[in-house]
């Protein structure tokens, strides 16, 4: 939606992403994916409502997350999980990022969601080794409580 490499039409990026209702999505793979030669960094991505997406493979991928800070959080984030997609479809991979805030990553935890199929057993949060040790056991055990691993890079 949003991704661009070096190679693409335009390298202009921006620093904040645009809010807007998501609510229907069922596909975010790649949103945010960004090369690293593309101008511009991403700072700030608002919430989303992502109740209904069950593919979140790469969507901050590349180095898209590399001075991303604030995040509104993606309520209901796992919830539409199937246990017939690959692993990869439920791994929200921030582990690039070193300076998200510690609010940001509460905004995400506190805004996952069990999956409504029992038989997933693979949703994760990596974390770069910074960003996870912002954390304490209270806090991924609320990611824990939703059948989320949350884990470091």
């Amino acid at each position: 939606m949003f991704s661009t490499s070096s190679n693409g039409p335009s390298r202009n990026w921006m620093n904040t992403a645009p809010s807007f209702d998501m609510s229907s999505a069922t596909d975010v793979s790649m949103m945010f994916s960004i090369s690293a030669n593309a101008d511009g960094e991403l700072e700030t991505v608002p919430q989303y409502n992502w109740a209904n997406v069950t593919n979140i493979y790469s969507v901050f991928g590349g180095y898209a997350c590399r001075v991303l800070k604030n995040i509104g959080g993606f309520v209901n984030l796992g919830k539409a999980f199937v246990s017939t997609d690959a692993s990869d479809n439920h791994l929200l991979d921030l582990s690039r990022g070193n300076v998200i805030t510690k609010q940001s990553l509460m905004n995400i935890i506190n805004n996952l969601a069990a999956p409504d199929d029992t038989n997933v057993n693979n949703a994760t949060l990596k974390l770069s080794a910074t960003s996870y040790a912002l954390l304490d056991a209270s806090d991924i055990a609320i990611a824990t409580a939703k059948n989320w691993s949350v884990i470091s890079a």
